[in-house]
Formats: structure tokens, sequence, C-alpha cells
């Protein structure tokens, strides 16, 4: 049985944070039911590549889900969810701010109907502050976050981290404040709205830019693939690609040393400590491991680090990493049949639960296709059903 089994949840989410959210809990076993626009639905369907016409991306995002299409601008599309709300758990949502509050189902609106509802919200800004009501997608908040200032070499511009890391922050800490408003449920009884604003997420992970600024008032700069306080922890050109070093303690630095014939470096007074490595490294230190890792394949200084098991490891290409026998041990790319896509590969489950594991069953909804089951499942009848149709509510 898996952990969620027999929650119910209503999904306003649409693109990519919120609808990874609501991946996450379907994978785990909760019925998540994404409610969708009756004309065209999540806009992530449009969104490339496509199959025969289906898009991946959102195919990906909602895999495990159930979807009905409502018009919400029309009080009896409402009506339905006041229906649902009454036998349901969760709602997440990523509207902009105060657009459920013009359908009449905020949180205020929604917790007279269920008191013990856990109402999730994301926006980009949160609920409070000057910025509430502005919109923004992932490369909006990683640039007024600070991620982008420090992303990128110091002789370029301000860069966007590669995969929408702002959506996926925000999904995994929604994903977990969710869990432990339903933990307090179970022992209180009563739900209660949990928020999230997307630039707070990643706020949060300038953890380390933060310390700098704080602390020794300095300004966080771009160092490139390095780290600003541990050397060498970086990422250096070898005579067939590159490899990335995590050395991060000077005993890891006397073994690195050892592993290329360097000893005379583990001595030398200019890099005997990671604050001394860190203000040599781009003058000096730099130079002279990469004047060496240039000279080796990649393949040779792993294995060279591997015996002091020193942290290092080859930069893959996306193929490459997908193909790496560790990525298939862990099931982190599983096939699924799609009812657009068919047959398709997806990302597997990263957190293993070992007692009550989650599992991919099924790929996404075509637009709608569960309108029908869920409308009878909440005391609608085939005549009601078809009225709603001709009213185009659904």
């Amino acid at each position: 049985m898996k952990p969620l089994q027999g929650i119910k949840v209503v999904d306003f989410t649409q693109s990519h944070g919120g609808s990874a959210t609501t991946m996450y809990l379907a994978d785990f076993g909760a019925e998540v039911i994404k409610i969708e626009r009756r004309e065209y639905g999540d806009p992530a369907r449009s969104w490339p590549p496509f199959k025969e016409s289906s898009s991946a991306y959102f195919s990906l995002l909602n895999r495990g889900k159930k979807s009905i299409t409502l018009d919400l601008r029309k009080e009896e599309g409402v009506e339905v969810i006041r229906k649902l709300v009454m036998e349901s758990d969760i709602i997440v949502e990523n509207f902009k701010a105060g657009t459920m509050e013009s359908y009449g189902l905020g949180y205020e609106d929604i917790k007279k109907i269920n008191p013990k509802i856990i109402y999730a919200q994301l926006t980009g800004f949160g609920s409070t502050g000057p910025l509430k009501d502005y919109p923004a997608y992932d490369i909006v908040v990683q640039a007024m976050s600070g991620i982008m200032d420090v992303t990128g070499f110091s002789d370029g511009p301000p860069t966007k981290m590669g995969p929408p890391v702002g959506d996926y922050f925000s999904a995994v800490y929604l994903t977990a404040g969710i869990n432990m408003a339903l933990f307090n449920r179970e022992r209180t009884g009563i739900g209660q709205k949990v928020e999230l604003g997307m630039v707070d997420a990643l706020v949060s992970a300038l953890e380390d830019k933060i310390a700098h600024y704080s602390v020794a008032n300095v300004m966080p700069s771009r160092v490139g693939n390095a780290h600003p306080m541990i050397a060498p922890y970086d990422t250096l050109e070898t005579k067939d690609g590159y490899v990335s070093l995590g050395i991060s303690t000077d005993n890891q630095w006397e073994n690195f040393c050892m592993a290329l014939d360097i000893s005379e470096l583990a001595v030398d007074k200019r890099y005997n400590s990671n604050e001394k490595r860190g203000a040599n490294y781009f003058t000096s230190l730099r130079v002279i491991i990469e004047s060496i890792t240039k000279t080796l394949t990649t393949s040779e200084i792993l294995q060279k680090l591997d015996h002091y098991q020193i942290p290092a490891g080859k930069v893959n290409t996306v193929v490459e990493a997908l193909e790496l026998p560790q990525t298939k041990a862990r099931d982190m790319l599983v096939e699924i049949t799609d009812k657009s896509l068919g047959k398709v590969k997806v990302p597997g489950i990263h957190v293993k639960l070992h007692g009550t594991p989650g599992s991919i069953d099924k790929g996404a909804p075509l637009l709608g296709y569960h309108t029908e089951e869920v409308l009878e499942s909440i005391g609608y009848s085939q005549t009601d059903i078809s009225e709603l149709r001709d009213k185009k509510i659904i």
C-alpha cells in the first residue's frame, strides 16, 4: 500500500512547479483530480516536444492523474468544485494571487465547506509583501532571487541554471509542507493553508552566499563551476573531456596530491589549508592542477582518485547520464504506457521508501477523460451530466 493511498487531491495547477507537486503526490498513491479549462486544458498541453500532437512535456508532469474539464466562470462549474471539496483532503493551486478568490474558491471560502482541507498555494512571490500580486515563471524567480547573479563565470553575464530549479525546488518544498500539514491534521483533526513563494524557495538555497554577506560582509560573485570557500572544488579540462572535483578537507587535499603525484603541493604553504587554497585558487592553483589534468584522460584521473576515495566524476552528457548503470540500478528512468504517447520513458521516483514505495503506474490523462467518472462519484446523475455538457460547463 502506498503512503498516500486514500488521499484525494483537487489539482488546479498548471505549467510546471504546481504540476510537479501533484505528480509527486500521485506517485505515492494520492488520487489526483486535475481541473482543466474545457476549451484547451492546461497550457502545458501545447508545449513541445510533441508526438502526434500530444505534448511529452505535459505527460511527464501529469502522470497518474485524472482530468476533468470545467468552466469556473459559471456558477454550476464552481458548484461542482464545492461538492468535490467536501470529499477531498488537499487542494493545490498555482494561479496568480487572487484568482481562486475571484471564483469564490479561496482558502477562506473552502475551509467553510471542509475545515479539514489542506489548501496548498504556490505563487511567484508568496501571499504577502509588495510583490505578492506579480506573476512569475522560473526564469523570473531565478533572476529576482539572486540565483542568476551567482551562476556563470566572472567574465560572463548572469546565467539561468539549466533545469527549471525554481519550479523543482518549489515542488519539493510544497510537497513537504503538504505532508507536514497532513501529519498535523492526523493529530489535531484540523486542516490549514500551506503557501510558498517560488522566490522564497530559491532564496533559501543561497545559504553559503547569505553567510558570506551577513557574517563577512562580502558580496557574493560568480565563480563559474568553482566554490567560493572550498578548493579545488571545480570542473577542470582533461585530455578527452571534463572532470568535476569535490575536495573539501585538508586530508582530501593531501590524498589528491598523492593520487596525482604532486605531493609537493600538499606541503606548499600557499595551499596547506582550505582558506589558503581558496585565496590562491584562481591566481595559481587552478592553473597548476589543470596543466596536469589536461595530460590525462578522464578515466585515468578517476581511476587514480578512486584509489584514495576522492569525490570526483566525469561531466556527462544527458544521454550518457541516462545510460549509466547507476541510473538504471536506481530505476531513475522507467517506461510507462501513456494514452497519448504510447510507450515512453520518464524520470523515476527519486525518494525511495523501502516499506511503502511509490510507483509510476500510468501516464497522463486525456483532456476531460475522467469527467463523468468524477461527477458520478460526487452524486451527479447522467441527466445532470448531460445538462452540464449542454450548458458547456464541462
